[in-house]
Parts: structure tokens; sequence; C-alpha cells
């Protein structure tokens, strides 16, 4: 219940949002290591909250995320690359398909 509330407080977090726009990536890396884990225990159960709250988890941090991902990549931390991109894709397709529209576009607009 602790961590489903933390999600649903993150997800809702724009002073950190603010400050992860304005940081280095070294600095922005600690928070988006917090985010990847996250999206992992979303995507294996451990983490069990409303549409709302994953709603926001995306809406917020998901292109964050996207601008990170090379250096969560280069330095892991213990993080598996593979389950933060994977968790990702999976709490963004929990959500409704309005809520993918946005989400992918943003994508190709970097990739």
């Amino acid at each position: 219940e602790i961590a489903e509330k933390f999600v649903e407080i993150w997800g809702k977090e724009r002073k950190l949002v603010e400050m992860h726009e304005e940081a280095s990536p070294m600095v922005r890396y600690e928070l988006s290591i917090v985010t990847g884990l996250m999206f992992v225990g979303v995507k294996i159960g451990r983490v069990q909250c409303g549409g709302e709250a994953r709603a926001g988890l995306v809406d917020m941090w998901f292109k964050l995320m996207l601008l990170d991902i090379g250096w969560l990549q280069m330095c892991k931390k213990g993080l598996d690359m593979r389950e933060v991109e994977e968790g990702m894709g999976q709490t963004l397709l929990t959500l409704p398909l309005k809520k993918h529209y946005p989400v992918f576009m943003e994508c190709f607009r970097w990739f």
C-alpha cells in the first residue's frame, strides 16, 4: 500500500520534474533510477496502483526517462534496463488508448 501511494505522489510531483529538467544528467540520473524502479514495480505486479496513479507516472516521467535512457544504460547501478524499458511499455499499455497517442508521438520525436 505504501508503494502504491508513493507512485501516486511521484506522479504528481511537478517540482521534482522541474528540478529534473534543469539539472545536469548526472544529477538527474538518481531521479531516473527511482522512476525506473517504479516502472519495473508496476510491470512485475509488486506495485498495484490505480489508473490515475499510472497515468500520472507516465505523464510526468515517461519523457524524462527517454531523455536519460542513455545514462541509465551506461551506468546501471544494478538496474536491469530491459526490465525498465518493458516496465515503461507495460505501464503505458495499461492506460486508456487516448493516453497512448501523445506518448507515442513523443517517442517518435526522439527516435
